[in-house]
């Protein structure tokens, strides 16, 4: 914590003298800016958050009113979950630029996630004056509103959409839906009339047993799932909804089975396994837990072998249970594939001194620096490899390196 909040202040101090600076020949600052932001993206395509956050930010220290460096700060934000802040940069995107439909889906992915549905209805309401032609955006609109709570609207919005493009399954599905949720109970007959307009429509199935689920009715969403499996043996959405069914059931050795399944579809994106595998990291105390993420993550592993931040996860599941060995080799493995990828690096680091490799932990340090120059931990780590490598003279070259950048 240490470390971050030092890398935070570093951050401030920067951004601050880079405002002071006296201002640039308009030709040499257009030059600047472009050098920032393709850096900029550079760093978020390695999903190297902070590091591309800076250098939007000092764009907008440079040129207050260039919304796309607004945008890219408000997406990196947003990807480390800090909705507030991303919320804030989108507004003065929007603001610069407020026919952008890019930004307001942004901003409307912001509000679904932080649940604000009343903004999320007003953001549909900008795209549909800019796009009126897309229907998505009433159904979206729709669909929000009822969240909300606003039953009638939702309703009224869908009547809209049926005079403006005439009915369509889907229009017929989703009103259905909104009588489905809108009672307490739900209607075997509404259930059935639903199935019955495509009985072999995996995702309406899907549907309907988390309505099932959410009124308590995890038989009858066991079952309904099970048709479902049937139908497309291999959707893993359909394993990872039997999944959370039976763990809600505390039924975890049933639990496992669907979701080994849909870890070994290539098809279930590579974000979902690694939130679920490191969703069990803090629960390591149990040894099922242990036994099922180590699993998890092998599966994972094999199906996207070339896929560094799952090398990464494995290696922490590895590390978890004091395999170093193999944690550093998953690290290594992960490395190679993406350099770019800096807690491997300080994971890396960490093994290796721990294990007494200090050679190998003077070398990783090396390398790391030579990527991350900024970076306070890297410097201690190699400090300590140093001293305890009996090279005091260098150590102490390197804890001065290091205390330089903490301030």
């Amino acid at each position: 914590m240490k470390f971050n909040l030092t890398f935070l202040f570093l951050l401030f101090v920067n951004i601050t003298l880079f405002a002071q600076e006296p201002p640039l020949p308009e030709s040499r600052e257009g030059n600047v800016v472009k050098e920032l932001f393709f850096a900029g993206i550079k760093e978020k395509m390695a999903e190297n958050y902070a590091n591309a956050g800076t250098n939007f930010t000092k764009i907008i220290a440079l040129d207050a009113k260039n919304d796309a460096a607004y945008f890219e700060l408000a997406t990196v934000n947003y990807r480390q979950n800090k909705l507030l802040d991303a919320e804030t940069s989108i507004k003065k995107a929007i603001e610069i630029n407020p026919k952008n439909v890019w930004y307001l889906k942004l901003q409307g992915e912001i509000y679904k996630r932080n649940g604000n549905m009343d903004a999320l209805v007003q953001v549909f309401n900008q795209l549909i004056q800019l796009e009126p032609e897309e229907d998505n955006y009433y159904f979206d609109k729709a669909n929000a509103l009822f969240i909300s709570g606003k039953v009638e609207e939702s309703r009224a919005v869908y009547d809209d959409i049926q005079k403006k493009f005439g009915s369509s399954k889907d229009l017929i599905l989703a009103k259905q839906r909104v009588t489905i949720q809108s009672s307490t109970t739900p209607n075997n007959d509404d259930i059935n009339k639903l199935l019955a307009e495509n009985p072999t429509d995996v995702k309406n199935m899907l549907y309907l047993s988390g309505i099932l689920l959410e009124k308590n009715k995890k038989e009858d969403a066991i079952a309904m799932l099970l048709k479902a499996k049937a139908l497309e043996p291999d959707n893993f959405e359909v394993d990872l909804a039997m999944a959370d069914i039976y763990q809600s059931q505390k039924k975890n050795e049933l639990a496992i089975v669907p979701l080994k399944s849909a870890f070994a579809n290539p098809q279930m994106p590579i974000a979902n396994k690694i939130k679920i595998v490191s969703s069990m990291l803090p629960r390591f105390s149990n040894q099922l837990v242990v036994k099922d993420a180590t699993h998890l993550a092998e599966i994972a592993v094999k199906t996207h072998p070339a896929d560094a931040k799952l090398l990464l996860l494995y290696g922490d599941v590895l590390y978890q249970q004091g395999n170093l060995k193999g944690a550093k080799e998953q690290y290594q493995a992960a490395l190679k594939i993406s350099d770019q990828l800096y807690l491997a690096w300080e994971k890396l680091l960490g093994a290796q001194t721990l294990m007494g490799l200090y050679t190998e932990a003077i070398k990783t340090g090396e390398d790391a620096l030579s990527i991350y120059p900024n970076q306070a931990i890297l410097y201690y780590y190699r400090a300590f490899a140093l001293h305890r490598n009996g090279q005091n003279a260098e150590a102490g070259l390197e804890i001065k390196s290091a205390l330089l950048l903490d301030g």
